[in-house]
């Protein structure tokens, strides 16, 4: 999906892409990958296996900076800590504001269904409180925030987190999860499909 932050995404960086298809393992120049926000060319059903990046030598020092920075920035504006998916939304493609923004200025950090809370820390991550917090809440607190951004903004907005549903099991249905990048590809947003 592209993941990205501080102006820097996976695709600038990945000179190759091992990928299982249609019964084959093949490697794809990173060149023939359609690279957009949060979305590659990829499709429904192929694996990717690994991937070579082209990363730039740089002073040590200089690089552990940058990470320290990075990290700052992070724990500064996100509720590290809590249990989330990461963002919740991608932001809107031509909105001067990201999504968090967008749902603060409504006065919606804080707002709770159930165990989810919009996290009063930044607003495009819901977060879950106490052990009886269901999936079923985030998602009831996310249709909520994504039917007002519509509403007061005309702005339909896209998940970030990809989700699943199970199918019935013997006669009920088991609970709706919710499932986001890896702890690594979200909270960092460094590697990605």
């Amino acid at each position: 999906m592209n993941a990205g932050a501080y102006d820097h995404e996976i695709g600038t960086v990945t000179e190759s892409v091992r990928v299982a298809r249609d019964g084959q393992v093949v490697e794809v120049p990173g060149r023939q990958i359609k690279w957009d926000y949060r979305h590659t060319s990829f499709q429904e059903g192929e694996l990717l296996l690994g991937a070579t990046l082209r990363l730039r030598p740089d002073d040590v020092e200089k690089i552990q900076a940058r990470m320290e920075d990075a990290k700052s920035k992070r724990m500064a504006t996100q509720p590290h800590g809590s249990r989330s998916a990461g963002c919740f939304f991608k932001n809107p493609p031509d909105s001067p504001v990201g999504t968090g923004k967008i749902i603060d200025a409504m006065g919606m950090k804080g707002s709770r269904r159930g165990g989810a809370v919009i996290s009063p820390k930044h607003a495009n991550f819901i977060v879950t409180e106490g052990e009886n917090a269901q999936a079923a809440d985030a998602l009831a607190l996310a249709e909520e925030i994504r039917e007002r951004v519509k509403r007061e903004h005309g702005i339909e907005l896209e998940y970030e987190v990809e989700l699943w549903r199970s199918r019935p099991l013997g006669g009920k249905q088991a609970s709706e999860v919710s499932s986001a990048e890896s702890e690594v590809s979200n909270a960092e947003k460094d590697v990605d499909q």
